[in-house]
């Protein structure tokens, strides 16, 4: 299933709205009561991530990381190039939840019919 959630950009949406309803608090609103990402992960009683990245993913940022893995590729990015979000790339729910859709952050980045 956690597979599925992080290359199906309609589910990736639909997680998304979920935040931009008021349904589950920002990621900004979780770090400003906890202090940080991990802290609120370990006051759940889960580990968070090793190497504990918690890296904020500025627009420009995640468009560079499209057009980065565009080039590598020869084409414009999927999903599924996001399945292992790291330091170095952000996860679809990050790319979808700052421009809507897949389909409007690599058209953002330009790579639009490539």
């Amino acid at each position: 299933m956690r597979a599925r959630q992080r290359c199906d950009p309609d589910l990736a949406a639909a997680k998304a709205g979920r935040y931009r309803s008021g349904q589950w608090p920002s990621a900004d609103t979780v770090r400003n009561h906890f202090g940080s990402f991990g802290a609120a992960i370990e006051a759940a009683g889960l580990h968070p991530r090793p190497g504990g990245a918690d890296v904020r993913w500025t627009d420009e940022a995640i468009l560079e990381a499209l057009r980065d893995i565009a080039y590598e590729q020869g084409s414009p990015p999927r999903p599924e190039n996001l399945d292992d979000p790291s330091e170095e790339l952000p996860g679809v729910e990050v790319v979808v939840l700052r421009f809507g859709t897949w389909q409007e952050a690599i058209a953002a980045a330009g790579l639009e019919g490539e």
